[in-house]
């Protein structure tokens, strides 16, 4: 009886563990409704950061996040950790993802696994604008 009961929490264990597996793996490839999700390497790997339409992440307290999300209602988060770490994003359906090194902002409105050589690890201030 011990031995049945044993294999029965092994096998729901295993269950489990597959399907947490899953569900992190879907979490990961697409972003949820109205958030952009920024990558720290290419091809969607690494350290990542969501942003929801309407949010602001900068790299300094100094930099303005006006660049990449004009208006107000918005949340403004200061993450130095992410200077010059990331490398590409993904952008769900009817939103923008925003991307400024100095005074240049890129837009990109739909996904993109590497950024060119102008963006790629040189963002300071990183935005997501929603319909």
């Amino acid at each position: 009886m011990k031995t049945n009961m044993l294999h029965a929490l092994v096998v729901t264990f295993a269950i489990t563990a597959v399907s947490t597996a899953s569900m992190q793996a879907a979490a990961q490839s697409a972003p949820q409704a109205k958030t952009c999700v920024f990558y720290e390497h290419i091809n969607y790997t690494g350290k990542h950061f969501g942003l929801y339409a309407g949010d602001v992440l900068v790299t300094r307290d100094n930099v303005k996040s006006d660049s990449v999300h004009p208006g107000k209602g918005k949340r403004r988060f200061v993450a130095p950790e992410w200077t010059g770490k990331v490398s590409g994003v993904k952008v769900p359906p009817n939103c923008t993802a925003y991307v400024s090194i100095g005074n240049a902002v890129g837009e990109y409105p739909k996904d993109m696994s590497l950024f060119n050589n102008d963006t790629n690890d040189k963002g300071e201030a990183f935005g997501c604008k929603c319909k």
